[in-house]
């Protein structure tokens, strides 16, 4: 009788649910349907309307030709009885209008100007963006200062297409429309208000099923990745040819036995004294991508691939030998963006399970949420590129590897120390291992098995010399292969096994001659930590900067692209990061391994602001370990306070929740959807901008 109690409970939350985001939509995102009812409505003849650079149209319209034209609506003070402009509906057409896989087409942008009584001069309102088959880019929202006299209307269309004019109206009644998927969008955000609402979130709250757990992380990675995999399969940008192949060359390169590329160098470049000089390149006339290859290791007279090879050798060596094509670098990250989840997800478990018992479910997988956003994947995922393959590979490995080793000391439901289970910490030593092949700065993290092993290699009772032999021939051995691996790729390319050939990088600045100073720690400390972001009302609601400076105070030369916000602006879980600074009560702590991992995050810093630069993908390298420290101390915090403390800290982890998944869910849209999918990029826009 209980269980179908609470079954008609939860049906009835459900509707509950599915009726206010129904009201939601009907009421709040058609707002201006029911605005406009009252309106006066009144078609434009002749005598209000005169056009510039419009001509007259077999079908009875006019036709801009050029897709240039100027649209005046005068007289609107004495057409109307009270002369309030409230909107001008656009009865237009774009017949010519082509979708162009990577430009922004298909849209007509009108400029509108208002003459009124607030103003003598005309007035420039925003940019509206006209799209034929989106019905609510057809309705242009006026709110004028007093009575307006004179509205213009300038036009361009995207590819110079025609513009076909049928009617004009002024101050139309908009019609009802549902969005569907809106409505679904709205009623998965109650459910989850409402499952978190109804979790538990006492210390040691009740355990789920190992099969429960998964279903719910698997629910929810979907509702996160997917949207991402279905952008990326509808953006036409992503499917033209770019000249950017460095890995998918690799693979066509050992698969012939060779470490250098199969294209071969121009005579000019070989010639040049530094062919390393950006300045020195343009000077002679060479052409990135064309006259040589951009962003590729030139070496003696050859191109390599300054990449990590793990990848090439996971994901695009395999594909081409199997198959003779090249996989594409989308269909990679989004293999990576899915492992990292899934890795995130059993690395919090084993944490949480192993130093933090109490901690429960549901805030474990608010860590696991805002792990994976704040994590740089989503970035990525708005905007696949083979750049984002190496650190997204090394962020995989860093995940599954520290959760081998932690899961290796016995990380059970009980908490019973045992000893570590052998193949496990091998595995999470290839991990890491591979890491470093990915990117070789992630090398520094596999100094946390000092920690980790340390504190319970002391904790163990009764250990012979046998066993720990074997524990640290399980931790070291995987490494040798890797490493030697590695020093081998080098040696037969630069001559050197600790050379990865980053110096003889092709790009704006010469790698070669990198400066190293301190202030650039400190911008790297501004732009990777304290940055506020810039905000826009307008969608996607983030704001992307210039791409490239060479320049910072005139005395220190830094590759600088555009960073979105700091991390601790941006995430704000990293606020906890001060509870490690407490005492450590036992020997058996996650509290040790936040320190290391937090001094570790600290120097990759260092090392990515004075070698790299600043690049807001470069945060990468250390934003995953840094909102990892942020949630031990707030597992920390969460089991010293007392009931009122938690909820307040509760309260303070599902803001940055929500904060941090609002912001980075923005990267879904700001990269090359608005030139790979126009139609689609403006239909999210106004579901967005529905007033």
């Amino acid at each position: 009788m209980k269980k179908m109690a609470g079954n008609k409970k939860n049906v009835k939350k459900i509707m509950i649910c599915f009726l206010v985001a129904m009201l939601l939509e009907m009421v709040l995102f058609n707002m201006r349907t029911w605005q406009s009812m009252f309106y006066q409505e009144k078609v434009l003849g002749a005598d209000q309307v005169r056009l510039d650079g419009f001509t007259a149209d077999a079908n009875g319209g006019v036709y801009a030709t050029e897709g240039i034209g100027v649209i005046y609506l005068s007289g609107l003070d004495k057409l109307l009885e009270n002369a309030v402009v409230h909107n001008v509906y656009l009865d237009w057409e774009m017949p010519d209008a082509v979708d162009v896989p990577d430009a922004v087409s298909g849209i007509c942008t009108i400029t509108p100007l208002v003459r009124d009584e607030g103003h003598d001069r005309y007035t420039q309102f925003a940019d509206h963006i006209f799209r034929q088959e989106i019905a609510a880019s057809h309705y242009l929202w006026i709110q004028g200062s007093g009575k307006v006299r004179t509205v213009v209307l300038q036009t361009e269309c995207s590819e110079a297409g025609g513009l076909l004019i049928r009617r004009i109206v002024v101050n139309a009644h908009k019609p009802l429309e549902i969005s569907f998927g809106r409505l679904l969008v709205l009623f998965v955000l109650g459910l989850c208000i409402l499952v978190v609402r109804d979790a538990s979130w006492k210390s040691g709250g009740t355990e789920k099923k190992a099969g429960t757990e998964l279903a719910v992380a698997v629910t929810v990675g979907a509702a996160i990745i997917l949207p991402a995999v279905i952008l990326i399969g509808v953006n036409g940008y992503l499917k033209v040819d770019r000249h950017f192949l460095p890995y998918q060359l690799l693979a066509e390169a050992l698969a012939d036995g060779q470490s250098y590329l199969k294209i071969e160098p121009s005579e000019t470049l070989k010639a040049m004294d530094n062919p390393y000089d950006y300045t020195a390149r343009v000077d002679l006339g060479l052409e990135d991508n064309v006259d040589y290859l951009w962003d590729t290791a030139y070496y003696n007279g050859h191109y390599y691939t300054y990449f990590g090879i793990v990848p090439c050798l996971l994901f695009y060596l395999p594909t081409y030998l199997l198959t003779g094509n090249h996989i594409t670098d989308s269909a990679v990250v989004i293999s990576c963006a899915i492992a990292f989840y899934f890795g995130i997800w059993f690395l919090v478990r084993v944490w949480s399970r192993r130093y933090h018992k109490a901690i429960p479910y549901v805030l474990q997988m608010v860590a696991v949420v805002t792990i994976f956003m704040g994590s740089n994947m989503v970035t990525c995922l708005g905007n696949p590129d083979a750049h984002d393959v190496p650190r997204l590979c090394g962020m995989v490995f860093l995940a599954w590897g520290l959760y081998f080793w932690i899961s290796s000391l016995g990380a059970d439901k009980t908490g019973e120390t045992k000893r570590p289970v052998l193949h496990r910490v091998a595995i999470g030593s290839l991990c890491m291992a591979l890491a470093v092949g990915c990117r070789p700065n992630l090398a520094l993290y596999s100094f946390l098995a000092i920690v980790i092993f340390w504190n319970d290699r002391k904790k163990a009772d009764g250990e012979d010399v046998k066993t720990v032999r074997n524990r640290y021939l399980a931790l070291i051995l995987p490494y040798i292969p890797i490493a030697l691996g590695l020093m081998y790729y080098n040696y037969i390319r630069f001559g050197s096994v600790t050379d990865f050939g980053f110096a003889y990088n092709l790009t704006v600045q010469d790698c070669s001659r990198t400066v190293i100073s301190l202030d650039k720690f400190v911008l790297g400390i501004y732009d990777y930590l304290l940055k506020l972001p810039q905000m826009d009302y307008c969608f996607p609601f983030l704001v992307s900067g210039s791409f490239a400076e060479l320049n910072y105070l005139g005395h220190a030369t830094v590759y600088i692209t555009y960073c979105f916000g700091g991390l601790l602006v941006c995430n704000l879980v990293t606020w906890c990061v001060p509870a490690l600074c407490g005492r450590n009560k036992g020997e058996i702590s996650g509290l040790w391994q936040g320190r290391i991992l937090g001094g570790i995050v600290l120097v990759q810093l260092l090392i990515t602001a004075l070698t790299g630069g600043i690049s807001y993908n470069y945060m990468a390298d250390f934003a995953f370990p840094l909102i990892l420290v942020g949630w031990e101390g707030a597992w920390i915090w969460w089991e010293r306070l007392q009931e009122e403390g938690q909820r307040i800290l509760k309260g303070f982890l599902l803001l940055g929740l929500v904060w941090s998944f609002c912001f980075h869910i923005c990267f879904y849209f700001l990269g090359t959807l608005d030139r790979g999918n126009t139609e689609l990029y403006y239909r999210l826009f106004y579901a967005f901008h529905f007033f």
